[in-house]
């Protein structure tokens, strides 16, 4: 029987669309075409061939099968997730529609073995021991859930290589994980999990940075780099400059709310873990979904931050003036004609296009700007 060494591979992302290759720094997302080299590689009984490969420099979709290349393989998947909902976080007026880390899930689609038997297998542990099911199956079961396949731009990409330093340590990998399995699909009955999640990967970052009393330092250092950083790129950039002004003003309020969020994890983790008492108050965890990025680049890498950072970080501290419960709501229409929008998908939305509009579109900038201190009452 062939070892695994010995088999060609393709690493498959079947709900993951492209039109063209993505281009990232080390790794690069391509979609799969049917009459390359590879394409019998892809069981066609299984997947439609509809989906998108993943390729390193220095391995290509139907080479032979490393464990250097499946590791790296899938630390470069956790950053894909990671800069796909920091740039886009999932909410009910997404144009992607519902997107959870599943999206994402990829496949080892292997050369034939000589010993059908061991083909395409799933593995599975329920804690107590490991099983292995057939590919098929476990897809139909992951097919049931209804997944809508996503055709994502190079933009959404942006924050890949951002944080590509930081994931060659376990710690910041480790991180990483946690905060993209909290945007798992779970049961409503079974969410306890995320504020576990959640709370451990704040505590992760908190001491790479303050070895002693991070728990401490973490909130008041998050906003004394945060404005200083502000301060700084508003020097040079008008629409930070701008934003920077509205929130400066309420700089202990939007602390006491980052606190008091922070705080509702951390009490819901401590009596799961102290008392085994579960809540369902976090089963939706909305302000550390698109806080916690935010966190991670202001706490180590702010010397990289540029000006549509200040934007997103910016216009995240205005969100703050609205309740996280409330996001969801839609009720904001900042231009004339325009839909209206949730709060959430206002703050996504204008983060990724006013760094863009400052320069291509000034007029439209202004009124987007004029109308935010009344779309946060600020």
């Amino acid at each position: 029987m062939q070892s695994i060494e010995e088999r060609r591979i393709i690493y498959y992302l079947p709900l993951l669309r492209t039109e063209a290759s993505i281009q990232l720094s080390d790794f690069k997302i391509t979609p799969f075409l049917k009459d390359k080299e590879y394409s019998h590689l892809l069981p066609v009984d299984v997947f439609d061939g509809t989906g998108s490969l993943i390729e390193f420099n220095g391995f290509e979709s139907n080479d032979f099968f490393t464990q250097e290349i499946d590791k790296k393989t899938f630390i470069a998947l956790e950053r894909l997730k990671f800069s796909y909902f920091f740039h886009n976080p999932s909410h009910v007026m997404c144009i992607d529609g519902y997107v959870s880390s599943e999206t994402f899930e990829c496949f080892r689609c292997r050369e034939p073995s000589d010993d059908p038997a061991f083909e395409h297998k799933v593995h599975f542990s329920n804690g107590m021991y490991s099983f292995s099911e057939s590919l098929k199956t476990y897809y139909s079961s992951r097919a049931s859930l209804k997944l809508q396949p996503i055709t994502p731009k190079t933009g959404v990409f942006d924050y890949v290589d951002y944080f590509n330093k930081n994931t060659a340590e376990e710690s910041h990998l480790t991180a990483m994980r946690l905060y993209n399995r909290c945007w798992s699909t779970y049961s409503i009955h079974n969410s306890i999990d995320k504020p576990v999640l959640a709370r451990a990967s704040i505590e992760i970052l908190a001491k790479l940075k303050f070895p002693q009393d991070p728990l401490k330092k973490f909130i008041p250092d998050f906003f004394e780099t945060a404005f200083l950083k502000l301060n700084q790129l508003g020097n040079s950039d008008a629409t930070v400059h701008r934003l920077t002004e509205l929130i400066s003003q309420n700089r202990d309020s939007l602390q006491n709310m980052v606190t008091e969020q922070i705080n509702f994890i951390k009490d819901a983790r401590h009596s799961f873990a102290h008392e085994g008492i579960e809540t369902e108050a976090l089963t939706n965890i909305p302000f550390y979904l698109v806080w916690f990025p935010l966190y991670w680049m202001v706490l180590l890498q702010a010397d990289k931050m540029t000006a549509k950072d200040g934007v997103r970080l910016a216009l995240f501290f205005c969100l703050l003036k609205i309740r996280p419960e409330y996001w969801q709501h839609i009720d904001h229409q900042p231009l004339p004609n325009q839909t209206k929008r949730s709060h959430l998908d206002a703050y996504a939305y204008y983060s990724r296009i006013l760094p863009k509009w400052s320069e291509t579109r000034p007029e439209e900038t202004k009124i987007v700007l004029s109308s935010i201190s009344k779309w946060f009452s600020i």
